[in-house]
């Protein structure tokens, strides 16, 4: 096969599960499906910070106000002084998403889990994409700046 003058060979192949390991292939099935998940949430999370910043140049008062309020519950940042931190407050969605994925990823000498979500995992996720809904119904209603 030959794509835009690039020879592309392919071929079909069988994945299997590792009959060694405990996880099943509708567990690793639900691995993928959370983790793909969980990625297209932190790219939104992404879009919607860059759209944030571009909308509190222009804002003044209360619409600024609360598109900060918002970009502190979306990203974090700089509401806590030095560094952002705040101590005792909800970690942000950004965080909580990379959380989530830190259990999957490989980082120095240890491997990320095979292991499917658990229902904790599930429970936030599910807690940020309902959050991510209350945000993005927040920001229609700010007004634009003129």
């Amino acid at each position: 096969l030959e794509v835009d003058g690039v020879v592309i060979d392919r071929k079909s192949f069988v994945v299997r599960a590792d009959p060694a390991l405990a996880y099943s292939a509708k567990d690793h099935q639900a691995r993928e499906r959370f983790v793909l998940t969980t990625f297209d949430l932190l790219a939104k999370v992404d879009t919607l910070a860059q759209a944030i910043t571009a909308r509190k140049g222009a804002a003044s008062g209360e619409a600024a106000a609360r598109l900060q309020a918002i970009e502190q519950r979306l990203v974090g940042g700089a509401a806590g002084g030095r560094g952002g931190f705040v101590r005792g407050g909800p970690q942000a969605i950004r965080q909580r998403l990379t959380g989530l994925l830190g259990t999957y990823n490989i980082s120095g000498a240890q491997t990320g889990t095979l292991a499917p979500p658990t229902g904790a995992m599930r429970s936030m996720l599910t807690d940020v994409t309902r959050e991510m809904a209350e945000i993005q119904a927040d920001l229609k209603s700010i007004p634009s700046a003129r």
